[in-house]
This record gives C-alpha cells, sequence and structure tokens, in this order.
C-alpha cells in the first residue's frame, strides 16, 4: 500500500489467499467481499443444479436468486446479521412462504406477484437441493461481508481491456501499450468516432466487431 495513504476498507473477491494475506498484515482493515463475484459462483451452481432430474424449476429461479443477493448486501448497509437472514429468506420465498425469516427481516418486502410464478414444492428434490446452495456453511460465512456499495466491476472491465490489446503470453513494450489506450481513449470521447474512424479502427482492429 503506498506510504502516507489512509485506507479503512478494502474490496477483493473471496480469495482464501488475499483473506489470510489481509488478515495477518492489516487487521485493521475492513474487508468486503465484492457482489458480483459471490453472485457469479451461485449463478454457476444453481444452473448446474437446474440440469439435474426433478430440478429443472430451478432454471426460471437462478435469475431471482442472483439478484437476490445483490439487494440483500445493497438494503443491509453493511449489517452484517440483517443482510444474512435477507439472503436466507430466499429458500422460503421460492416455496411462496414470505414471513417468519428471522428477527433481523422478518417478512418479505416484495408486492404481489401479478405474473404466476411456478413455485417450488417445500420438501422437494430441487427445493432440498437448493437448500444445500443457499445454507452452504461457506457462503453463510461470507455473505454478511458482502460490499454494499462498493465494488471491483470498473477495475476488472480495466484489466479485461488490457488483456485484450496486451495478452500475458506476448510482450508488448510500454509506449506500444501506451499508444493503444491513448487512441482508443480518444475514440471514445468522440461522438462520432465510429463515422469517422471506423475505417481506420477496422484496419487496424479487424478482429474487433460492431464499430
Amino acid at each position: 500500500m503506498r506510504k502516507g495513504a489512509t485506507m479503512k476498507n478494502i474490496v477483493t473477491d473471496r480469495h482464501s489467499q488475499i483473506q489470510t494475506f489481509l488478515w495477518e498484515t492489516h487487521k485493521d482493515l475492513c474487508h468486503w467481499f465484492d457482489v458480483w463475484h459471490v453472485a457469479k459462483g451461485i449463478k454457476k451452481q444453481l444452473l448446474a443444479l437446474s440440469k439435474m432430474a426433478g430440478c429443472e424449476a430451478v432454471l426460471k429461479w437462478s435469475p431471482s436468486i442472483t439478484n437476490h443477493i445483490y439487494w440483500s448486501a445493497a438494503s443491509s448497509k453493511g449489517n452484517t446479521e440483517e443482510c444474512r437472514q435477507k439472503w436466507m429468506s430466499i429458500a422460503n420465498h421460492v416455496v411462496n412462504v414470505h414471513e417468519g425469516h428471522g428477527d433481523a427481516f422478518t417478512a418479505c418486502l416484495c408486492d404481489e406477484l401479478v405474473e404466476e410464478r411456478e413455485w417450488l414444492i417445500k420438501g422437494s428434490k430441487a427445493h432440498k437441493e437448493l437448500l444445500i446452495i443457499v445454507n452452504s456453511k461457506m457462503l453463510l460465512k461470507d455473505i454478511g461481508n458482502i460490499s454494499p456499495i462498493q465494488q471491483t466491476s470498473s477495475l476488472e472491465a480495466y484489466h479485461k481491456v488490457e488483456l485484450y490489446f496486451a495478452p500475458k503470453a506476448s510482450h508488448f513494450s510500454h509506449k506500444t501499450m501506451k499508444a493503444s489506450f491513448t487512441f482508443q481513449c480518444k475514440l471514445k470521447k468522440t461522438a462520432s468516432a465510429k463515422e469517422r474512424w471506423g475505417a481506420t479502427v477496422a484496419h487496424l482492429l479487424p478482429k474487433r466487431e460492431g464499430w
């Protein structure tokens, strides 16, 4: 960390090595987890579950469940137990039970649904398997530390662009990369960039689409 800088909070993914490093060297920092990484992992598990016999209905619930993790973090404003109970309430919500979730979150805030929903049957195979995902010990341990505001999305986007122009397997000089980034930044700042520079960009970046 830069000398002289004061840092109180940090947002990262849930990598165990990062957690260990911060715990051992910066115990004074409040370590938050990026919600996108958590939601991505949950969505992957839900899609795998929906391919199991008798669990196909989970696929339709996948978007709502992943969105629920974002809402749980943002609406709890850093309250660990409230965030945890809001997240766990989804296991009741999918079987059409909207009350009795916990002391910190007693009932769902959802309005009456206009469209018909394919509710899961409580105790069914799909519901039991979903409970395993929702009530995972590791997930419940970390879910209260999901960042309610700050996220790593902008940094992730920067790294994605950086790797596009400078793949790790190839060597590029600093001047070459700087020229490429400068050129792209100027294009985005120009409203009519596509019309004015389209031919040039197509020549320089033949693999790029949508220019």
